[in-house]
């Protein structure tokens, strides 16, 4: 849970650093370029995978192996990208378990 919460407070402080970003009580906002420039150039995250969601919202995750880290983020049509959730203890799900577990 600790490595969880400073995940989460890491993330957010690089993300509130950023100009023109909009927050709320639940997301931290910006640019698509400003997001990923925090999640892949700061904290050296790449993307994980993506989805639609039923509102033609783009769903993104990012992950770090080297560090564990994890975040997702939407992308509205509107062309707002809010993280809305990171942590820590990212697991690769496509590849085997290995003898750490």
């Amino acid at each position: 849970m600790i490595f969880f919460l400073r995940s989460l407070v890491i993330t957010a402080l690089a993300l509130s650093a950023m100009p023109a970003v909009a927050q709320s009580a639940r997301s931290l906002c910006g640019t698509y370029p400003q997001v990923t420039e925090v999640l892949e150039g700061q904290l050296g995250q790449v993307r994980s995978g993506w989805g639609l969601g039923p509102t033609n919202q783009l769903f993104e995750v990012y992950s770090s192996s080297e560090t564990g880290t994890w975040a997702i983020i939407v992308t509205s049509p509107s062309v707002t990208t809010c993280l809305m959730a990171a942590g820590d203890f990212w697991n690769d799900a496509s590849q085997p378990p290995g003898d750490d577990l």
